[in-house]
């Protein structure tokens, strides 16, 4: 195949701040995932799954196949870590070197095997209405909840890694980090007053 389909990926991957040599992506010249950067799923060293997201925001976004409950990532959390940041997608996972439960709710599968890491677990949501599931999803639990102080526009991890580096994101998310129902609710409400004054500027 020519080596020039791949440069649209590699261009996408340099775009969002990734490296794309890195282990954590492949690519496939089949059809239907030459656009595509392929995110391989790992548990204890074997790829069990994988997704592959395209790099144009046309649907499907993602071709998926995972074990049922998987969390993106584990493999990768150092032992001697105090936190476990956990996030939705697998990108903003590799950006914060955290774990992904791949979408906007946690499962109570998922929530055992973050619990079993034996960490404190701070959920940092995506800036937007969705993110607000994982936030009474976290109060529930018991984790905890980083409200950031990124700018308007940047909307999870990835972005705000990009923008701001890992270090900065990571010191963020726990400082901003809030515990127990009360503190959480209330900073929940202010990201959702955030958020509409955010939209209200959009329109």
């Amino acid at each position: 195949f020519p080596v020039t389909i791949i440069i649209p990926v590699v261009e996408y991957l340099v775009h969002r701040g990734f490296d794309p040599l890195s282990s954590h992506f492949a690519w496939s010249p089949e059809q239907g995932y030459r656009d595509r950067v392929i995110i391989p799923f790992r548990y204890n060293g074997s790829i069990v799954g994988s997704t592959a997201r395209r790099i144009k925001n046309l649907p499907p976004k993602y071709l998926s196949n995972q074990p049922k409950n998987f969390v993106f990532n584990v493999d990768n959390q150092n032992v001697h870590r105090k936190y476990v940041f956990v996030v939705e997608g697998p990108l903003d996972a590799i950006a914060i070197d955290g774990v992904a439960v791949l979408t906007n709710e946690v499962s109570e599968s998922q929530a055992r095997i973050i619990n079993s890491m034996n960490r404190e677990v701070i959920v940092i949501p995506d800036q937007d209405q969705p993110g607000i599931t994982i936030i009474d999803q976290a109060k529930d639990l018991g984790w905890s909840v980083a409200f950031p102080t990124w700018e308007l526009g940047i909307k999870d991890c990835a972005d705000a890694v990009k923008k701001y580096g890992r270090l900065f994101v990571t010191v963020d998310a726990i400082k901003t980090a809030q515990s127990g129902s009360i503190k959480i609710e209330m900073a929940k409400r202010a990201m959702i007053k955030k958020l509409e004054i955010d939209n209200v500027g959009k329109n």
